[in-house]
């Protein structure tokens, strides 16, 4: 996928962050809505962009790293679709979108219970999985429909953790 606003837009999540997500879910990540025919993440269930994770249903257990540039907007609207039906959800998102009114509405929302605010630059991968060029954002995971409790002891490690 190509983007104006950002030239690459699939990026894939290195172990780093894939490994304390299969942690938290249990030892394995039930769905991943926005991932590679290679199925990286190693999810139970996934969709690829043929797929089109947008329109197809969620499951508790979900880890979503969306793709970047305009479409994040509809992820990020699909993620507030699916944790306000209660899905236990753990987005991978770009650290620096507080101000955009699609993040106020659609990822700060109820059933937010903590924001992981990552430390040092999350080393993704290009989808054949060598590393990328370095990321030039700070990225953060966004945790809905568990407890504090969970997230810090999974997530702790990676940085400082905000209560929601």
């Amino acid at each position: 996928m190509i983007d104006k606003e950002c030239k690459e837009t699939i990026y894939l999540t290195p172990e780093k962050i894939l490994e304390p997500v299969r942690r938290f879910f249990g030892g394995e990540i039930l769905l991943d809505p926005a991932t590679q025919p290679e199925n990286p993440t190693g999810a139970v269930s996934f969709y690829t962009e043929k797929d089109n994770g947008l329109i197809q249903p969620w499951s508790d257990g979900t880890f979503v790293n969306p793709p970047y540039g305009r479409v994040l907007q509809e992820w990020c609207s699909k993620i507030h679709w699916e944790a306000d039906a209660g899905k236990k959800i753990v987005a991978l998102l770009p650290g620096q979108r507080f101000e955009t009114r699609y993040w106020q509405d659609h990822i700060i929302i109820t059933p937010l219970r903590g924001i992981v605010l990552i430390k040092g630059r999350v080393p993704f991968l290009r989808p054949d999985g060598t590393p990328a060029k370095s990321n030039p954002y700070g990225s953060m995971l966004y945790v809905y429909n568990v407890r504090y409790d969970e997230i810090f002891a999974s997530f702790g490690h990676l940085g400082k953790i905000l209560k929601y």
